[in-house]
């Protein structure tokens, strides 16, 4: 898990890793100061690799409680092959746990979503957004899930009560969506009905 995580944060260390490598090391004229050059190249990618690592870790679930997959008995029940939308990527791994039989939108890293489809990977990231942390958030979740599955079809929406636990109110009211667990779960699933996408009931 630590190297998925390390390999999502090498677009963050390499134009710096870049600009090091460009100091004419190799044109310096003793082996002391090659050492040295080397040896700040080395710090700072493991610095900026244990801060990148860090930062991540603090998505995840920590205690064993958290962990439990009983929080997640809703999507083990779910039909084999059912197409899940799950905006946040960094539980991917809990999610296929609970259930690998089942279709993810997003898995352990959405920097490629980034960069073969940008408008896809903004509609993932409000569910981080301040507009989305706000008590009442200030999200037309109808809408929001409607865009979001023009480039995912999907038959259920699972989110945590977590980051995004202020929209799940929303989502609870939003037309087209059926709350399939309690409300307050630590992971909460929602059904997608045809009316909030008639597409979705395609044959698969």
């Amino acid at each position: 898990l630590l190297i998925f995580l390390f390999a999502r944060f090498l677009k963050h260390i390499e134009p710096f890793a870049r600009a090091l490598f460009a100091v004419p090391i190799g044109s310096m004229r003793t082996h002391g100061m090659r050492i040295h050059g080397g040896m700040l190249l080395a710090v700072f990618l493991g610095i900026a690799a244990i801060h990148s690592i860090a930062n991540a870790s603090l998505h995840f679930y920590k205690t064993e409680d958290d962990r439990s997959l009983a929080h997640a008995v809703a999507l083990s029940a779910l039909p084999t092959g059912s197409r899940v939308l799950n905006p946040e990527w960094f539980l991917f791994p809990f999610f296929v746990q609970a259930n690998p039989q089942l279709r993810f939108a997003t898995g352990i890293d959405n920097t490629f979503t980034a960069v073969y489809d940008r408008e896809a990977y903004q509609l993932l990231e409000v569910t981080f957004s301040p507009a989305a942390s706000l008590d009442r958030p200030v999200v037309d979740t109808r809408a929001w899930i409607g865009q979001l599955l023009e480039y995912f079809p999907s038959d259920y929406l699972v989110l945590s009560n977590g980051r995004g636990k202020n929209l799940l109110p929303l989502l609870r009211e939003t037309s087209g969506l059926t709350e399939l667990t309690e409300s307050g779960a630590k992971i909460e699933v929602f059904g997608i009905g045809k009316e909030l996408n008639p597409s979705i009931n395609l044959q698969k």
